[in-house]
């Protein structure tokens, strides 16, 4: 039950991170696989260690795979339903799952991995999605 409301709480942050955003480039709104990964830091960190592990994912973007990557922070909202915790989003575009695939074996992404580790309070919630076709109105 916690891991279902994890789930749509994050797709609620999706939904509402995409809706303030600027217009993404075509391609990437077509993306058909989103990867997303919510990261809840240490209550200890201070802003140096929380500058390293954005440093080590702005380093993700060196990867060919995604057609896209976004790093994005809570908001504070005073949405009760929001989940707490979950400090950071990684949120990354693929046009294959192929591409998920090689991007995850990455050593490039395994470092950043290892590197950020240490700072995490709890292992990284993931959602995957594809997102559907237009649906026709006929």
């Amino acid at each position: 039950m916690k891991y279902l409301f994890r789930f749509f709480l994050l797709s609620a942050i999706w939904f509402s991170v995409g809706a303030c955003q600027n217009r993404v480039p075509e391609k990437v709104s077509e993306a058909p696989l989103i990867h997303l990964v919510a990261l809840e830091l240490r209550d200890n960190l201070n802003r140096a260690d929380r500058d390293t592990v954005l440093k080590a994912l702005e380093e993700l973007k060196k990867l060919k795979q995604p057609l896209a990557l976004r790093i994005g922070e809570r908001a504070t909202t005073g949405d009760p339903r929001l989940l707490p915790g979950y400090d950071l989003i990684l949120e990354v575009h693929f046009a294959h799952a192929a591409d998920l695939a090689l991007y995850a074996e990455d050593p490039l992404h395994l470092a950043v991995r290892s590197k950020i580790k240490p700072y995490l309070a709890s292992p990284p919630v993931v959602v995957d999605y594809q997102r559907l076709p237009p649906r026709s109105t006929r």
